[in-house]
């Protein structure tokens, strides 16, 4: 996960001053927040890019995959299999624990499914 952080300047009067013209008076502070910004599941962030890799090119995959599995990882196509197990296999097994999009290229709609890595 990335950790990113965030900071916040606000302008609020001097602790224990209660009068209206404090600005003027130079009792006006500003106090500067730091906080951890939101956490993001990276690998959330990186399988919907390559989902939607996946569907920018479908109709050009079609020609050369109809059919087949393909792996898509880093925006490309790595790998093609009639079988989604085996190219599920081979995948991790070439390329380890990493983010990829597997998807079937033919007539249906693309269904998605995050897969976490595992060893065979």
């Amino acid at each position: 996960m990335a950790t990113h952080v965030n900071s916040i300047a606000i302008e609020h009067p001097v602790m224990g001053t209660e009068d209206s013209g404090l600005k003027d008076r130079g009792l006006w502070g500003t106090v500067i927040l730091t906080f951890p910004a939101p956490q993001v599941d990276d690998s959330e962030v990186m399988f919907r890019l390559e989902e939607a890799a996946f569907v920018s090119m479908l109709p050009a995959l079609r020609a050369k995959y109809d059919g087949r599995f393909v792996a898509v990882h880093n925006g490309v196509v790595v790998d093609s299999d009639v079988s989604r197990v085996e190219l599920i296999r081979r995948f991790f097994n070439e390329f380890g624990d990493t983010h990829v999009y597997i998807g079937f290229v033919g007539p249906q709609e693309p269904v998605s499914y995050q897969i976490s890595p595992f060893k065979l």
